[in-house]
C-alpha cells in the first residue's frame, strides 16, 4: 500500500493531478482474518499521482 501526504496551499499541479508532499510505502500482513501494518518507510520529495508508464 502506498500513502501520500497533502500539504496545505499545494494539493495540485498546474494541470490539476494530485501533488504529494512525500509518500510512505507500507506493508501489511494479514494475521487471523485481521490486516496489520508490519513495516513503513518514509520517501521524502515531491510526487505526483501521473499514472505510471
Amino acid at each position: 500500500m502506498v500513502l501520500g501526504r497533502l500539504i496545505p496551499g499545494r494539493m495540485r499541479m498546474e494541470d490539476g493531478r494530485r501533488l504529494y508532499g512525500a509518500h510512505y510505502q507500507l506493508k501489511l500482513v494479514q494475521t487471523d482474518g485481521d490486516w496489520r501494518l508490519h513495516d513503513m518507510d518514509y520517501h521524502e520529495g515531491w510526487v505526483s499521482d501521473a499514472p505510471s508508464l
